[in-house]
């Protein structure tokens, strides 16, 4: 189950309109243990790529906690 969901600017562009940064939404799961980071454009709402990962250090932590 997800227990929060931030958002977050980035620097990857979507395919589909070429120029817009998409935003990055950051899932983390109850068990505190994972999250899955979801690459989204804001304009045609198309995910560009996910990323799950494994919260052990303080640099992963303090992605989510941004």
């Amino acid at each position: 189950m997800i227990s929060k969901v931030e958002k977050r600017k980035n620097s990857v562009y979507c395919k589909n309109c070429k120029t817009v940064p998409a935003e990055v939404w950051i899932l983390k799961y109850d068990s505190g243990k994972f999250s899955k980071e979801l690459h989204v454009c804001p304009t045609c709402n198309e995910v560009i790529k996910i990323t799950e990962k494994e919260l052990t250090g303080e640099e992963d932590i303090s992605l989510v906690t941004k």
